[in-house]
């Protein structure tokens, strides 16, 4: 859906980032309070806090003085989702580095590229390049922890600082369903094209390797909130439809021979410019 009005933008912008508050809530209680209780390290709790205090900031301030409103819009918005997918592992130097980058990026933006998508691979990239590469907390690297599969559903996924929660997750997506400016057809054949591709995996295949991929909550939340993002896709449902089942099995794919976290952003990156081929080359209505 193509909005209309600048009050449609405000109104949309201010949704998202309020459903994403529950999430944000729990990353920080997961990847700071819980986890200074468990290794006794009071600084812990402070890392969580300062990467999203450093959004707050920036964002309201952005859009402040470039929207002159004092309203939510892509600024936070934006901020906030690269937050809640990063590794808390990142550096604080290379954390503010992402954020700078998708400042500028979106201040040039024309809509050919999806900008979270691309700023994640960097900072991935260079935390790879840096063999710093690694989506687990302290606690969950130690090998402490064996996951049962209610952990994975409930808590204890291992994925971006507020992107873990499957249930959370899933609450997000209802949430969104009854927002009408939300491009729901995205994210529901998206998820749908990715959960199937996995669920024929662990039939056919082990269980026990392939269903971390079928209910990983990091994957889930990129096709929810990075995929249908309005200005990097398309606008008419059968459109969306086929934009949204190829960033699902391409997603898929690419979580298995690629990474678990950022396979799904990887195939948004690649598929982003299907976008201007669905509006401007098919004629489909």
């Amino acid at each position: 859906m193509k909005l209309h009005s600048k009050k449609d933008i405000f109104y949309l912008y201010r949704s998202l980032f309020l459903s994403l508050i529950p999430l944000i809530i729990y990353g920080i209680i997961k990847n700071g309070v819980l986890l200074s209780k468990e290794t006794n390290d009071l600084f812990i709790i402070l890392k969580p806090l300062i990467y999203f205090g450093i959004n707050i900031v920036l964002g309201v301030i952005l859009d402040l003085i470039i929207f002159k409103e004092k309203k939510i819009n892509k600024y936070l918005v934006y901020l906030s989702i690269l937050f809640m997918i990063s590794s808390i592992n990142t550096p604080i130097w290379l954390y503010i580095l992402g954020d700078i980058l998708l400042i500028v990026f979106i201040m040039f933006d024309k809509g050919y590229i999806n900008k979270i998508a691309l700023v994640s691979i960097i900072i991935t990239a260079i935390c790879y390049f840096l063999k710093i590469y690694d989506f687990k907390n302290i606690i969950e690297s130690s090998g402490e922890y064996i996951f049962s599969f209610m952990d994975l559903i409930f808590f204890r996924q291992v994925g971006g600082i507020a992107s873990s929660n499957l249930i959370l997750v899933l609450l997000l997506l209802i949430i969104l369903l009854f927002n009408v400016l939300y491009k729901r057809t995205i994210a529901l054949s998206g998820i749908i094209s990715y959960m199937a591709f996995f669920l024929i995996m662990v039939l056919i295949k082990d269980p026990s390797v392939y269903i971390k991929y079928l209910i990983n909550a990091t994957a889930l939340f990129e096709i929810i909130m990075i995929a249908s993002l309005n200005e990097y896709s398309p606008h008419t449902p059968k459109k969306e439809v086929i934009y949204g089942i190829a960033v699902g099995i391409i997603g898929a794919i690419l979580c298995m021979y690629v990474s678990l976290y950022i396979g799904i952003l990887i195939s948004i990156l690649l598929l982003t410019p299907l976008k201007i081929v669905l509006e401007k080359k098919l004629a489909i209505s």
